[in-house]
């Protein structure tokens, strides 16, 4: 059996400790694995990315690989822009596979809702939603074409982008859209154009369902009673683990219904008063989106409070006892918070948080405990015992620059990213709370005004602490992706005047690869996101909305 009988003693030792160093490194290895990716739900369509912000959860996380570089210039060739009309591109969703392997986008709400290939970008079928004006291919190019030609001019450029887009982003709440395990895609619209405030939750499909290439159809509606909204406007919706729809308004009511509109169920949240220094026209008391967890919890940020608002399956409720809570945050600006709060941890024995950015000066991460609080937990100096931590965001040095967070943090495992959407100079006063938001995402294409700074944090589950990752001061003017399989954050980027895809590896913060897209208003994020498309190719609707730019390099393979 030995070749060497020799060595037998000195062998047999060494081999009899081997499977106790082999039982060491893996339970090393399984203290420190990954924390589990978002639940999935089950009446979510099984896609890359069926819904805002990829899942429930709102994490922006992708388990699909994408592009991995080498850094060069892109073609003409390597960059596709399918022209869609306003606002209709800022979120694009990719179907179920239908019987025959393909996959498409479904994309739209505002004047058409529109079904493309997802492999070729070809579009099947358009559906024009009502009485709003109908931008036509040449319209959208045109508009481009002078938003590029005023870049740089000041407050004309402004005006330009305002003409398109107020009359548009904040009248039709579409941005927040889902398609569900039949194929099936739910639009918040509103009718433009018109003194009516009138508000639906529409559901689209196939004619045909089995065919990807057939038309679409509106196959039912709920206009959502004015009593039930008062004042305010639908701002987004997600769903329950159950199967059914969760809404929430801008004056805070939120909402479950059914997905057949049979039965709905109401409940209106208290404290989202602001206060009376910080009241300015057109503020909204929710301005994000909503966050659905595995257990029932739906998670709603106001302009002063995190709110776990419980669905029980009967009933909503905030009572402790169903599981309920509410939680104040620092709101020093009185804008509340910017981002839409992400879930942290999915596992039985995994931490599970729900992230913000607060309203302070200078942007903090707050994070709460999602369920019952650990009953060893000592409050956070300054906090409700809710609060599990906090860290500061510091996109800049500058500490008398007012710096929030509009872009949501992504989340993968215990790793949570912020990107940067403050512009780097000012930007001219525009008089209103909405338009000068419009602006600055606007301004994001003009020279020396793109933003810079990201920041990822990382939650120390053995300390129950938030402690930095990594800083970069790399330009990110958007929401990013992470793509659980490549390891990367993608995010739409600026460099030396012209936007770039930017790889950027999870775990160190460094550039992997950039790819230079171009210069203009085309390739502006205008505060949308990239996704990781089904092939590999990076997504993202771009142009204000406009349409959607698919960055698909020579060496892209089918995945």
């Amino acid at each position: 059996m030995w070749s060497n009988p020799r060595t037998m003693p000195i062998l047999l030792p060494k081999l009899l400790f081997l499977p106790w160093v082999v039982a060491i490194f893996c339970a090393a290895q399984w203290l420190h694995a990954s924390p589990n990716p978002p639940a999935r739900n089950p009446y979510i369509a099984d896609s890359p990315w069926p819904m805002a912000h990829g899942d429930p959860g709102q994490s922006d996380y992708s388990g699909q690989a994408g592009l991995t570089g080498p850094s060069r210039a892109l073609t003409e060739q390597e960059i596709k822009w399918v022209p869609l009309g306003p606002a209709n591109a800022w979120e694009v969703q990719y179907s179920p596979k239908y019987p025959d392997g393909r996959r498409v986008i479904w994309s739209g709400g505002s004047d058409r809702v529109v079904k493309l290939d997802a492999e070729t970008l070809e579009v099947l079928a358009t559906f024009t939603t009502g009485q709003e004006k109908f931008y036509t291919e040449r319209e959208i190019e045109r508009y481009l074409a002078k938003a590029d030609k005023l870049a740089g001019t000041g407050q004309p450029f402004y005006d330009h982008v305002m003409k398109t887009w107020i009359p548009l982003v904040y009248r039709v709440p579409s941005f927040y859209r889902l398609i569900d395990n039949n194929n099936e895609v739910y639009v918040l619209y509103s009718p433009i154009g018109t003194t009516e405030r009138r508000q639906f939750l529409r559901v689209y499909g196939d004619a045909v369902a089995t065919d990807p290439e057939s038309d679409i159809v509106l196959k039912r509606q709920w206009e959502i009673p004015q009593s039930l909204v008062g004042e305010g406007f639908v701002n987004a919706i997600n769903m329950t683990q159950d199967g059914n729809i969760s809404i929430v308004t801008t004056n805070g009511i939120v909402m479950v219904v059914d997905r057949q509109f049979t039965e709905f169920h109401q409940l209106v949240l208290p404290a989202i008063e602001v206060l009376p220094e910080h009241r300015r026209p057109g503020l909204l008391s929710v301005r994000n989106g909503i966050a659905n967890d595995d257990k029932g919890g739906i998670y709603v940020v106001t302009s002063s409070h995190m709110y776990r608002v419980q669905w029980t399956g009967e009933k909503l409720s905030l009572d402790s006892k169903d599981g309920g809570w509410s939680s104040a945050y620092p709101n020093e600006v009185g804008n509340g918070s910017g981002t839409t709060p992400t879930l942290m941890g999915w596992g039985a024995e995994e931490d599970r948080l729900v992230l913000i950015g607060d309203g302070a000066r200078q942007v903090n991460l707050i994070a709460f405990w999602r369920d019952e609080i650990p009953a060893d937990w000592e409050a956070i100096p300054g906090y409700s015992r809710r609060v599990a931590g906090t860290m500061p965001i510091k996109f800049t040095d500058d500490m008398d620059k007012l710096v929030q967070a509009e872009a949501s943090p992504i989340v993968n495992g215990y790793g949570a990213f912020f990107g940067n959407m403050e512009p780097s100079k000012k930007v001219p006063n525009q008089n209103n709370y909405n338009r000068q938001l419009v602006a600055q995402m606007a301004s994001y294409s003009q020279p020396g005004y793109a933003p810079r700074g990201g920041v990822k944090a990382q939650w120390n589950p053995e300390k129950r602490t938030f402690e930095q990752s990594w800083a970069t001061n790399m330009s990110f003017p958007g929401v990013c992706t992470v793509s659980g399989a490549s390891n990367l954050i993608y995010c739409i980027g600026r460099r030396d005047g012209a936007s770039t895809l930017e790889g950027i590896d999870w775990d160190s913060g460094e550039s992997v690869f950039h790819y230079v897209l171009g210069k203009g208003m085309r390739y502006n994020l205008f505060g949308g996101a990239v996704h990781v498309a089904p092939n590999g190719a990076i997504d993202c609707g771009c142009g204000g909305g406009l349409g959607m730019v698919r960055i698909q390099p020579r060496e892209t393979k089918k995945r």
